[in-house]
């Protein structure tokens, strides 16, 4: 769900992803955990998704200071419930949702988001620092809404 823009699309890319698990399980060496084998072929399939797509609209890189990002994250995460916080995160643009996940919640460096994504580096940096700035907004406007 944190890659698909729709829950249909999302339970497509899941059954495709498996479907690459079991035709590709024999390609599984032991070495590691089999979770985090079957993680990375359920990212790259969603990532080939939006590739297909030609969704990732990413916007030139310019460097925008991490300074920028706002203090107490964790506080103002804490006020929303983890499906909330999905459903914000779904209404990033497509490129700024895939970096945000591969570098947050997938724990990828930017290094390897680049090449992931085909992009350059300070890109990835870029456009994590723009979906933090996105996110932070969107989150701090719902909170006043409530």
């Amino acid at each position: 769900m944190r890659y698909a823009p729709s829950r249909e699309i999302a339970e497509d890319l899941l059954q495709e992803g498996f479907y690459q698990v079991f035709k590709d399980l024999k390609q599984f060496r032991g070495e590691g955990e089999l979770g985090g084998w079957i993680n990375k072929i359920m990212v790259r399939t969603a990532l080939s998704y939006l590739r297909r797509q030609r969704k990732f609209g990413f916007q030139n890189s310019h460097q925008e200071s991490p300074s920028d990002l706002f203090d107490g994250e964790a506080s103002m995460l804490s006020d929303f419930g983890t499906n909330h916080i999905m459903k914000v995160l779904q209404s990033l643009p497509p490129g700024y949702r895939a970096v945000f996940n591969l570098y947050a919640i997938e724990g990828y460096t930017h290094k390897e988001v680049a090449a992931q994504l085909n992009i350059a580096e300070s890109s990835s940096r870029s456009q994590y620092v723009r979906a933090r700035h996105l996110l932070q907004k969107l989150l701090q406007h719902e909170k006043i809404s409530s």
